[in-house]
């Protein structure tokens, strides 16, 4: 889905998802790092959406201070505009707060449409990627 906004198609080998799922495994025991799982209970259990943060150390040339960088935030097309992802964001930031994070940060591709929502939680670009590419695809 990223790819229909300009980003870069996901890899779906199962290598790469397993390696993945160790990642996550290993990182939900660290106290810097949360991931939230949205699910819905209507007719069975589904997972609808997730969100996954970390607190980071801005230091060495730049004044001390943490940074909750939200990671990946996602709702399943069929639950989306129902204030899902609102909900994950609201919850991820309050665990940044209480983690002392003295900003947080995300990355949007310029063409997704949620950027609207990261706006309305106050979210302003601060910076612009600029990719050139070297090899057509």
């Amino acid at each position: 889905e990223m790819a229909s906004y300009g980003g870069h198609p996901v890899n779906n080998c199962p290598e790469v998802r397993s390696s993945m799922a160790e990642v996550v495994s290993a990182n939900s025991a660290r106290p810097e790092y949360i991931y939230l799982i949205a699910s819905c209970n209507s007719p069975v259990q589904t997972t609808v959406g997730m969100a996954a943060a970390y607190i980071e150390p801005l230091d060495h040339i730049f004044v001390a201070k943490t940074r909750l960088h939200l990671s990946a935030i996602y709702t399943i097309p069929n639950a989306r505009r129902q204030g899902i992802a609102r909900q994950l964001i609201q919850k991820v930031l309050e665990w940044g707060h209480s983690m002392n994070a003295a900003e947080a940060d995300l990355n949007v591709l310029v063409a997704n449409p949620a950027r609207r929502l990261y706006e309305e939680f106050g979210f302003q670009p601060r910076g612009i990627s600029m990719v050139k590419k070297l090899i057509s695809e």
